[in-house]
């Protein structure tokens, strides 16, 4: 299935070292030319397009920092610079979205959900100018451009290493939905890790992409996008709740219009998690883990009973 996994008897062999080099050489030039180019956009107008459309090159980048990272060492710095435009940004689309969820809901013209809109309205301001200034700097770009990689360096320890990545994600995607599944009522922190989790195995997938081979890596993919896709509309419409939760406390929002738009925008039935959306969930990424530590496996026993794998 994929090219870091096993050689499959009626499927093309494996691609060498040197063909995942220039898998990761090619991911490095697309990563850091979308980021530029995303960049620019955002800094001529922030709207919601140029907003989405930059956090998704940040997210490919670091994924792609952190393949070259685990096979030869990242940039210094350019991380942490990358996930300060991300944070500030994030702050950005976390308001438009509950902006939107008001408007959905029926709450636009609610003369109860007044303060919540008027909220809502000056933190998007305050988090835009926050935003702008995050993006004003160049260091991050100056810091690609003078990136050199040299996966010659790591020789013959390239692909066991990216394997360790990759092992290391799957396995701490399904640990957090193991958890998440052990909750009737999960809370948002719970909602937001697996969220993240399972947005960063997607990026991966997608990044080692020409070294998958056969169908059941895009059917795989397919599942994780969804399922990361559902549970993220569900975390933005617990992000609200409690947004306004925060407001009542504060005496800002009368209490009982706020429980009755609780109620309409996240129902008591829809805060439960289906089963069976968690059970195609964890199985898809349990498929991409088996299938990952097939290798392990033959190996080993290869070397139990003296045979070479």
């Amino acid at each position: 299935m994929h090219a870091l996994v096993q050689d499959t008897p009626g499927l093309d062999p494996p691609p060498s070292a040197d063909d995942v080099r220039r898998c990761l050489l090619r991911l490095q030039k697309v990563s850091v030319g979308a980021y530029h180019s995303a960049l620019s956009n955002c800094r001529r107008r922030l709207s919601r397009g140029s907003i989405h459309e930059l956090r998704t090159a940040i997210r490919r980048l670091l994924v792609c920092l952190k393949l070259f990272g685990a096979a030869q060492g990242e940039p210094p710095g350019v991380g942490a610079l990358l996930l300060l435009q991300l944070r500030a940004l994030g702050q950005v689309r976390d308001t438009q979205v509950q902006q939107q969820l008001l408007k959905k809901g029926g709450f636009r013209r609610a003369p109860e959900m007044g303060p919540l809109r008027e909220h809502l309205r000056r933190r998007k301001l305050r988090r835009m100018k926050e935003a702008a200034r995050a993006l004003e700097s160049d260091r991050a770009v100056r810091r690609l451009k003078a990136w050199r990689p040299r996966l010659e360096r790591a020789g013959p320890r390239l692909i066991p290493r990216l394997r360790r990545l990759v092992d290391g994600k799957l396995r701490a995607a399904i640990a957090s939905l193991s958890s998440l599944a052990g909750s009737d009522v999960p809370d948002s922190q719970a909602l937001h890790r697996c969220r993240v989790l399972s947005r960063e195995c997607c990026h991966i997938i997608e990044a080692l992409q020409p070294c998958w081979r056969g169908d059941p890596a895009g059917e795989l993919l397919s599942v994780l996008r969804a399922r990361q896709q559902g549970i993220g509309r569900r975390h933005d419409r617990e992000l609200l709740l409690r947004r306004m939760a925060r407001m009542v406390r504060d005496g800002e929002l009368r209490a009982a219009p706020a429980r009755r738009y609780g109620r309409m925008l996240v129902p008591e039935s829809a805060r439960r998690v289906d089963s069976s959306f968690l059970r195609d969930w964890r199985g898809a990424l349990e498929t991409l883990l088996a299938r990952r530590a097939a290798p392990y496996r033959r190996v080993r026993r290869g070397a139990a009973g003296g045979a070479t794998p």
